[in-house]
């Protein structure tokens, strides 16, 4: 023991992480992070020695963890007090958040529960699309997808909606191996758009006024394919024959939403 533990209660890191009620891996994350620092370091041994009244700090971490507070804020803190208003603000952007999700999946819930779904027929399309085309493309990375077709787009020089089209050109469910067509809705005249030399794999399309069932979800993308699943079996089984492919428009998504559950999607079922 050395003369600074003589003079002081001090505790090594094993006793003070179950004192503290985290583990050891945590107070040495905690310190990488530059959060927390031991009360004294061994010369020699290189020991860590932490100081009883330090528990208080760790319930301050995670008390902030718990505000939404990321460990990086968290250590720009350090030595400051804590603002009551922006805590109470976090706070309540949390529970907007958690009521948000409830919400959602009490709606899911019961979407996929009824046996009879209200769909409507609605006129769309009439427009000029950029497209690219996917092949054996896979759902979960249709927002990369789009992604680079709006990086594609801005070198263009050309104006576009500021929504995104998806077209699954096969009915049947193929979420790993699927043809499809990302599309932007291009308003720029038709004399400019014939200007354009665009780059590889991309091509001007038109969509005709179409007829079409319309389904407006709300949520994240990762559940579109319980959405798909409901609806595809809806058709089948009250055999309303659909010209595909079927398509869908993110209204309002990653691009102009912070909060994945207000995501706003569109999706269509050409009539045959």
């Amino acid at each position: 023991m050395t003369q600074g533990q003589s003079q002081v209660k001090l505790l090594r890191v094993t006793e003070f992480a179950k004192a503290a009620l985290v583990t050891p891996r945590t107070l040495r994350f905690y310190q990488s992070k530059g959060l927390l620092e031991p009360y004294r370091q061994d010369e020699f041994t290189g020991y860590r020695y932490y100081h009883i009244d330090q528990i208080h700090e760790v319930m301050r971490i995670k008390w902030l963890q718990e505000l939404g507070l990321s460990l990086d804020e968290i250590a720009k803190k350090k030595g400051r007090g804590v603002d009551v208003a922006e805590s109470a603000g976090k706070i309540k952007e949390k529970i907007r958040l958690l009521q948000s999700k409830l919400d959602f999946l009490i709606g899911l819930d019961k979407f996929l529960s009824q046996k009879k779904i209200k769909l409507k027929r609605s006129r769309v399309g009439g427009w000029r699309l950029l497209v690219y085309s996917v092949r054996k493309g896979q759902y979960h990375a249709i927002s990369g997808y789009v992604r680079n077709v709006w990086q594609a787009a801005a070198k263009l020089g050309l104006r576009f909606e500021p929504k995104e089209i998806t077209f699954y050109e096969t009915f049947d469910f193929r979420p790993l191996s699927s043809d499809l067509k990302i599309g932007l809705i291009c308003r720029s005249p038709e004399g400019r758009i014939k200007k354009v030399k665009l780059p590889d794999g991309f091509r001007f399309e038109k969509l005709d006024q179409i007829t079409a069932y319309r389904f407006v979800y709300k949520g994240p993308y990762r559940f579109l394919t319980l959405v798909y699943q409901k609806l595809n079996w809806y058709f089948v089984k009250n055999k309303i024959a659909i010209k595909p492919p079927v398509f869908e428009v993110y209204i309002k998504g990653s691009y102009n939403s912070d909060c994945e559950y207000d995501y706003l999607t569109e999706i269509y079922y050409p009539v045959g």
